[in-house]
């Protein structure tokens, strides 16, 4: 064979080579994407358009390298991009460069690079991953996995979900595009206009816009923030429901609780098991019971089921307990209200009652029997919503009238001295009228306070100086128990006002400080800055002090309708009696052995305190009395007629006053911060 004839038999070998190898290249350019499926049934990845095709062999599988233009097919899946490579063995592509997968329904991800599997439909994305559901909902990431079949994506290394104007950032996401659910984990944010959350595991609805809380979450707005780890806020309705030990802390009131339910639009608050609610205006007292409800709007607040109210004034902390405490802001009118004016509207509203009545042909001293609730005007079918319809005092019951001190009054000059108190005659000899004039104010007003009567006018009198958001007035009722270090207390219900500081004690009440014990039909507590600074009782009064050791059955006891007591770091430093005053008095000499026991009645009984025994008394106008040498006294008749000595009901010990109860600090108490 020639040389030449042999080359041209190599050439043609050549090219049947050379088209044997790009013969599928052609053909596969060629084919119909219902030939490009096959005949196996099986749902394949078409190639709809391509500028350039580099077919690639590799052991037995079959790559195909797509340049420029590329559009890719798969069921009602497209995806487009700059590059592709598709390996039809095993039904994938890997997508380069402005990669946008859209889906029939509207959905849409794009992405610097993909990698999608048909079979089970997913697609790895990665760099600047963008996933939206063409309804405003967007998930970012810079890798995200998507599955086209259940619409769910995901991301573990950092991103955000973007619905309207609510943001979501994480470390991990999970959203279904289908039901709209989100869950999110590691320091998620979420920043709305309405409020901020800090949470380690949360879930959102983009649809619903419901916050599920998952994990250990804090959420903020302009004037509250929540705390909680198991739970949900909706902000379309913006209720919350959390069932973790979980707290709410707002424009002055704090609340902890085991369960916790919020309505923001209402500003209702429901506390339920191990509640802890703290005025965080005034930082001074903290109420723990069984069950609470504040409204932030009104700022009423109501509790029950073993309550106890810690108050601290200075450094001294009293507590109180009753069955239920109802509490409120005080309404405010024109004129600023001291506590003795507080005293003395009382003493008015007693004396003009006792008028009325004596008109009527009453009886003044009679015990009457009535209700807390119609004492405190408390009215309400639903006991979860208890609204004071009109706060009374026991003015509309029948006490005894005071009558008008006249004179000098060297006891009274001694306190007004020492401490600046007023004394009970500079009260009562001042004019309202007087005050009025002087003033130049009008007399009349609408009084809304507790002490107003039906069909009365007064002024209502906040304290000076005080902010009125903060000042707030408390009811405790039915048995009512006081503690503290230096006075003891019980009586069936009780109020406090913070604008006058001053505590009403209802229905037979009874206080122990030291070695003394006080009781009346009712009494008013002034508090000052730091502790207990008088105690006046206006109707049925009585004041026993153990005198000399307990075994020896000695009580001095000093009786009217109208009692007024000094104290000094929590004991009595002297008092007043008056009106049918009476006392029984255990005399000792100047080596402060006994001498006698003196008996007498008076308009008027003055008495001074010495390391809480009776040191001296005096005695105004007519007085008719007896002493009676110790040989020949009989301590047991000793008696005056309202004589009760309720040793057995004092209170002994915080322990016992708690009942074994321990009150707990808050767990979640804090002004802002990481969860």
């Amino acid at each position: 064979m020639t040389r030449q004839n042999w080359l041209g038999i190599t050439g043609i070998l050549w090219c049947c080579m050379i088209l044997m190898v790009l013969q599928p290249v052609v053909v596969c350019a060629q084919q119909s994407p219902q030939q490009q499926a096959g005949t196996t049934g099986k749902s394949r990845i078409l190639i709809l358009e391509n500028d350039y095709v580099e077919y690639i062999s590799q052991d037995t599988l079959s790559v195909q390298r797509l340049v420029k233009n590329v559009k890719l097919l798969h069921d009602s899946d497209t995806i487009y991009c700059d590059s592709a490579v598709v390996i039809r063995q095993l039904n994938t592509a890997e997508a380069f460069g402005d990669v946008l997968v859209r889906q029939a329904d509207g959905t849409e991800a794009l992405a610097d690079y993909m990698r999608y599997t048909g079979n089970s439909k997913t697609v790895y994305m990665r760099g600047n991953v963008q996933l939206s559901d063409g309804k405003g909902n967007e998930l970012w990431g810079s890798e995200v996995t998507y599955n086209l079949r259940t619409k769910v994506g995901q991301y573990t290394k950092d991103g955000t979900l973007i619905s309207g104007q609510t943001m979501v950032s994480s470390n991990q996401a999970t959203y279904n595009m289908k039901t709209k659910d989100a869950r999110f984990k590691g320091n998620v944010v979420v920043n709305d206009p309405e409020y901020y959350v800090v949470s380690k595991d949360l879930g959102y609805n983009t649809d619903s816009k419901v916050v599920t809380f998952f994990g250990p979450s804090v959420v903020t707005n302009d004037n509250s923030m929540l705390q909680t780890r198991n739970g949900y806020y909706a902000t379309g309705d913006k209720t919350s429901r959390f069932w973790s030990r979980s707290s709410i802390l707002n424009d002055g009131q704090y609340i902890e609780a085991d369960t916790l339910f919020y309505t923001k639009s209402t500003g209702w608050a429901q506390a339920y098991g191990n509640v802890i609610m703290i005025d965080t205006s005034r930082h001074n007292s903290t109420m723990y019971s069984g069950y609470a409800e504040y409204n932030e709007l009104t700022k009423k607040m109501l509790a029950y089921i073993d309550p106890v109210v810690k108050y601290i004034t200075g450094d001294k902390t009293y507590y109180y307990r009753a069955d239920t405490f109802f509490s409120e802001p005080v309404p405010y009118e024109e004129k600023i209200m001291t506590a003795q004016d507080s005293i003395q509207r009382s003493v008015e509203e007693i004396r003009q009652a006792i008028d009325r009545q004596l008109e009527e042909g009453g009886e003044i001293h009679k015990d009457e029997d009535y209700s807390v609730e119609e004492l405190l005007g408390l009215q309400s079918a639903d006991t979860s919503v208890l609204v004071p319809l009109r706060l009374t005092d026991t003015v509309r019951y029948i006490l005894p009238e005071v009558e008008v001190l006249r004179g000098a009054d060297d006891l009274e000059g001694r306190h007004r001295n020492r401490r600046d108190v007023k004394s009970v005659q500079a009260t009562l000899n001042t004019s309202r009228s007087e005050s009025d004039t002087a003033a130049g104010k009008n007399p009349q007003f609408i009084m809304s306070d507790s002490l107003s009567a039906p069909g009365q006018t007064y002024y209502n009198y906040p304290a000076s100086g005080s902010d009125s958001a903060v000042q707030r007035y408390f009811l405790g009722y039915h048995r009512v128990r006081i503690y503290s270090d230096s006075l003891q207390g019980k009586c069936d219900s009780m109020k406090y006002n913070q604008a006058d500081s001053l505590i009403t004690l209802y229905k037979n009440p009874v206080i122990w400080s030291g070695n003394n014990q006080m009781k009346g039909d009712i009494m008013l507590l002034l508090l000052d800055s730091s502790d207990l600074r008088e105690i006046t009782i206006p109707r049925n009064g009585i004041v026993i002090a153990r005198s000399g050791p307990p075994q020896a059955g000695f009580f001095d006891q000093i009786q009217g309708n109208f009692i007024k007591g000094y104290l000094s770091d929590g004991k009595i430093d002297s008092l007043i009696a008056e009106r049918d005053a009476m006392n029984i008095y255990y005399m000792k000499d100047e080596n402060d052995y006994y001498s006698g026991v003196n008996e007498s009645k008076s308009d008027r009984i003055e008495a001074v305190f010495e390391q809480e025994e009776i040191r001296t008394i005096s005695y105004r106008g007519p007085t008719d009395g007896e002493t009676t040498p110790m040989t020949d006294i009989a301590p047991d008749a000793l008696k005056l007629p309202r004589f009760i000595w309720y040793t057995d009901e004092r209170i002994q010990s915080l322990e016992q006053f708690l009942d074994g109860r321990k009150l707990a600090d808050p767990q979640l108490f804090r002004w802002g911060g990481q969860p």
